[in-house]
C-alpha cells in the first residue's frame, strides 16, 4: 500500500480578523502520529450512555483542524484549532463541552449520529457523535 502522505504537498492561507493577521499553514500529517503516541483513550459516562474519545477519533479531529498537525484536507468551510490548543487542551474541551450537553446526551443516547454544541475558553464548538463514539471537534 502506498504512502498516502508522501503526495500531499498543500498549505492554506488562514486569516485571524481579530488580530489583523494571514499566515499560511503548511500540512504536516505525520507529525500526529508521534503527538498520539502516549493518548490515552477516554470514556465518558452520562446516564446509562458511554462515550468514547479514542486515538482514531482524536487523530481525525487534530487532521482537519489543528495547525501542527492538519493533514491538508480542505472544505468548504475550512476551521481551524488556536496552534496554542495542546492535545489535552482539546480533550478537556471535548469533555467539557460534553457535560455541557449532559441532558441532551442522556436523552439521545450513544446510537445514531448527532451533534452538540458548547463553548470552552471562551470559543464556540461543534461536537460530533457517532454511535457512542467522538468523531468530530472543532470551532465554530
Amino acid at each position: 500500500m502506498a504512502n498516502k502522505y508522501k503526495s500531499i504537498e498543500r498549505a492554506v492561507e488562514v486569516t485571524d480578523e481579530a488580530l489583523n493577521v494571514t499566515k499560511v499553514i503548511r500540512a504536516r500529517p505525520k507529525s500526529v502520529v508521534n503527538a498520539l503516541s502516549n493518548f490515552s483513550s477516554t470514556t465518558m459516562t452520562f446516564g446509562n450512555n458511554k462515550f468514547l474519545l479514542d486515538k482514531s477519533g482524536m487523530t481525525h479531529i487534530l487532521e482537519r483542524h489543528h495547525p501542527s498537525y492538519w493533514d491538508g484536507s480542505v472544505k468548504s468551510s475550512q476551521t481551524f484549532f488556536n496552534e496554542n490548543l495542546s492535545i489535552d487542551d482539546i480533550s478537556n474541551g471535548i469533555q467539557s463541552v460534553m457535560n455541557q450537553n449532559r441532558q441532551t446526551l442522556i436523552n439521545r443516547g450513544s446510537t445514531g449520529m448527532y451533534q452538540i454544541t458548547g463553548s470552552f475558553n471562551g470559543t464556540e464548538y461543534i461536537l460530533g457523535l457517532n454511535n457512542g463514539r467522538v468523531g468530530q471537534f472543532y470551532p465554530k
